[in-house]
């Protein structure tokens, strides 16, 4: 009876080493308002978007892992709506431009269904020259605080210094011939609705993608490790007919 106990007792011990926990992200209903060029630390900026967690593993998301949530804009505050099978749960409120929601938070049975819904308020960042800056990213980070592979997301938006400091210390024959609008990035994003929805639509489309790779993954590890158990499994059915134990 004591060598059935140890060997059952192996046998558990092997399937929860076995049993992987990980998840997967996906941002959708990015919003964020105004749509065009800011002007620097004057702009005030809203935007809204959802996190949908994406079961891997048997896990709604790793419980050793953070969900990052960021942004460059200054007086920032977050507000974040954890929603667990259609069941909201009291806003959080948090300040400042870097936001970590732990793991353990986040970790449930995969059939369960998780979102988080987030507001975000704050004013444009002061730069020094016109360039972009994040409005907002989310990324899903390791316990080693590495970004987890595919799982970044972010939205960026151009800040206009309508006075560069460089141009303080020309003179002014120099600044008319040389307007400041001249020397703005001729790259700047579109600002229409149209191009809006169909950057969405793109970015969800490469999240789908990316998710549907880490799936094809995590499916070829659970089965390797699903023929490493049965060998196992077959070895000690084996070794229990060698010893009369069963028949």
């Amino acid at each position: 009876m004591r060598r059935i106990g140890k060997i059952v007792g192996f046998l558990v011990l092997f399937l929860c080493l076995t049993q992987v926990a990980s998840a997967g992200i996906l941002v959708r209903d990015i919003c964020i308002s105004p749509g065009g060029n800011l002007v620097s630390g004057q702009t005030q900026v809203s935007g809204s978007f959802v996190i949908d967690l994406v079961p891997l593993g048997g896990y709604t998301f790793d419980e050793e892992h953070t969900l990052q949530l960021f942004t460059d804009l200054n007086s920032v505050t977050w507000s974040y709506v954890i929603i667990q099978d259609d069941i909201e749960n009291p806003a959080i409120l948090e300040v400042g431009q870097n936001v970590n929601i732990n793991g353990w938070v986040l970790s449930y049975p995969s059939n369960h269904d998780i979102s988080i819904r987030v507001k975000i308020n704050g004013i444009a960042p002061t730069v020094t020259r016109s360039e972009e800056k994040v409005m907002v990213r989310v990324a899903e980070l390791s316990r080693m605080g590495t970004v987890i592979s595919g799982t970044k997301v972010e939205r960026k938006a151009m800040v206009i210094n309508p006075r560069p400091i460089d141009d303080k210390t020309r003179s002014p024959t120099s600044q008319r011939t040389n307007p400041v609008i001249t020397s703005a990035p001729t790259n700047v994003k579109p600002t229409s609705d149209e191009s809006s929805v169909e950057s969405q639509q793109d970015e969800i489309i490469k999240q789908l993608k990316r998710q549907n790779e880490l799936l094809e993954e995590q499916n070829k590890k659970l089965n390797e490790q699903n023929n490493i158990l049965q060998n196992f499994i077959d070895a000690v059915n084996n070794f229990l007919r060698s010893v009369g134990l069963i028949s």
